[in-house]
């Protein structure tokens, strides 16, 4: 069985669970309210401020209050104890809450009370400190370091609070912070935008996404409630770089019989991720490939390693095909594989260079050819050419006979089909016959014969 004990001010009351000692305060001018493992509150004005202490349990008696101050002397930590007298205290008609009015900052406040749960030879207590709020004076960060990742602002002064052994601690502050990015954006492209995030800190907070552009940093302390408080910095001058690459191929053909369904990769930063999303795009070859880097001006060096089978599996890059340019536009992957590819960008300019790295994969489909037994060239829209399914088809030859043997169709163009016309006139409804030759781009040869029928519904 466990008491509840309640601390709030002359406007807002709200109830602590006592177990795990947490305590929640609003001073009377509505300023902050803090909470720290039930061990600090931390107060706008303390000259106006009131702490009412709630008995609500029958079974709570023999409260008693105290106010704690705490030195250190001789690399020890004096605690003084000091009682406050009743007379301090506005008490309730039902004498089940005391109010103490115009406390002290950067002092302790005990509360030793007897009750079910206590030990028999011990009273419980509870303990808060409470803190004088303290506004930012300043936000800055290492400008003297060439930063490349987790850029760390450093905020002043930092707040301290005690615990009832007179250990001290640091208060977090909740900020809100504005900066600008280069950001992707939705639609393969990139932008410079506004990023706004909340973060928890005592003396310093490490950004989630670095600024990859020039910006300054506009910071808001939440932690007050009475005002907002904004810090606007200097510019920070960044050295980052960073890129969001993707591929742009000649999209597969519905004939081709390929399961995935993406013409654009999007890069990942990591390379596990890139390589589970190989099979969103599986497709034939030979396939051209269009590397677009999408990186900001700080990227000032370029290096595309291809690398497929086991090597592009493991990230083994060690070995792959280099290429040093920003785009690359028309390069050609032919033989069934997977294939990985990461792009670097760095910034070169300087001593310490900054590099950023990005990964797609993508598999290339070992040959592949099937041949239909028919088809209906109505206009329908549906199965209205004889033509192949296939992948990864290097060349082609078919030709189309009709049943006494004349020539009727030749070609070889394998995305084109045969759309059951002889000499710009229709043919007629039968059985017509092919040949085909095809190879494919992993050298294995097709040679195939057979009949088609030719069908026209109503």
């Amino acid at each position: 069985m466990f008491k509840k004990i309640f601390f709030s001010s002359l406007f807002l009351s709200s109830s602590i669970l006592m177990m795990a000692q947490n305590f929640s305060f609003k001073d009377s001018k509505n300023g902050f309210s803090y909470n720290s493992k039930g061990e600090c509150l931390l107060l706008t004005d303390t000259t106006d401020a009131s702490i009412v202490f709630s008995c609500n349990n029958p079974a709570i008696f023999n409260c008693k209050w105290y106010k704690i101050q705490t030195k250190t002397e001789n690399d020890s930590t004096i605690i003084d104890t000091i009682a406050i007298s009743k007379k301090n205290f506005k008490v309730s008609a039902d004498s089940q809450s005391v109010t103490l009015k115009k406390i002290d900052a950067n002092v302790g406040y005990l509360i030793e009370y007897g009750g079910d749960s206590c030990d028999i030879d011990r009273q419980c207590h509870a303990f808060t400190w409470v803190t004088q709020y303290q506004p930012m004076d300043s936000v800055f960060w290492i400008k003297d370091t060439i930063i490349c990742s987790d850029l760390s602002l450093y905020i002043t002064p930092t707040m301290y609070y005690k615990t009832e052994y007179g250990n001290e601690k640091k208060i977090n502050r909740t900020l809100s912070v504005k900066y600008n990015s280069f950001l992707s954006d939705e639609n393969g492209g990139t932008k410079i935008e506004e990023i706004k995030d909340e973060f928890t800190g005592s003396s310093y907070i490490t950004l989630n996404k670095m600024p990859y552009v020039d910006t300054p940093f506009e910071i808001e302390d939440l932690t007050s409630g009475t005002s907002t408080q904004k810090i606007l910095t200097d510019t920070f001058y960044t050295q980052a770089v960073v890129a969001y690459p993707y591929m742009i191929t000649n999209a597969a053909q519905q004939h081709e019989g390929d399961t995935g369904s993406d013409s654009m990769v999007v890069f990942s930063e990591s390379f596990k991720e890139a390589l589970n999303k190989a099979a969103n795009f599986r497709s034939s070859g030979a396939l051209t490939l269009n590397f677009v880097c999408n990186a900001n001006e700080m990227a000032n060096h370029f290096e595309w390693a291809i690398a497929n089978g086991n090597s592009a599996s493991q990230a083994d890059f060690r070995s792959a095909f280099v290429l040093f340019e920003k785009e690359i536009n028309s390069y050609v992957i032919s033989d069934p594989n997977l294939y990985c590819i990461e792009l670097t960008v760095s910034n070169i300019r300087n001593d310490s260079i900054c590099k950023h790295k990005s990964y797609a994969c993508l598999q290339i489909s070992e040959s592949m050819l099937q041949v239909p037994n028919a088809f209906t060239p109505n206009g329908d829209g549906s199965n209205d050419e004889f033509r192949v399914a296939y992948r990864s088809i290097a060349s082609f030859y078919i030709c189309i006979y009709d049943q006494w043997g004349r020539r009727v169709y030749e070609s070889e163009d394998i995305t084109q089909g045969w759309d059951g016309n002889i000499n710009g006139k229709l043919g007629t409804v039968g059985t017509y016959y092919y040949v085909i030759k095809a190879k494919g781009t992993d050298d294995v040869e097709y040679k195939e014969k057979g009949a088609v029928n030719l069908i026209r519904t109503k």
